[in-house]
């Protein structure tokens, strides 16, 4: 089998990692990231036990879903800055946001 799963799998996996990360990178906390890659690492090791994988193949695969998810969280959350930035930007009539404190007092002597 030299490496044939593995090669098939892994677009697919970075892919769902990518997309799954962004979702997860506009809704919730950097925190979600921990049980989301648990949980990805054991259903991935159960269904390639089930398929006959190599152990190797196995955990090579969880860790590119791992990094791609990781990544795909990075890309939400600029996604979503991006997009409130834009937001803010326009709600102020297209000028850039100013400090709340804008008045300089002198320094105490």
């Amino acid at each position: 089998m030299a490496g044939g799963p593995l090669n098939m799998m892994t677009p697919l996996v970075m892919g769902f990692g990518f997309l799954a990360g962004m979702v997860l990178g506009q809704r919730f906390k950097v925190l979600i990231l921990v049980p989301v890659i648990g949980l990805a690492v054991i259903i991935a090791t159960a269904s390639a036990i089930a398929h006959g994988d190599q152990f190797w193949s196995i955990e090579v695969l969880a860790v590119w879903f791992a990094v791609a998810l990781q990544i795909g969280y990075l890309i939400g959350t600029g996604i979503l800055s991006v997009l409130v930035h834009g937001r803010t930007f326009r709600s102020n009539g297209g000028s850039i946001p100013t400090p709340a404190t804008t008045e300089r007092r002198p320094a105490p002597l």
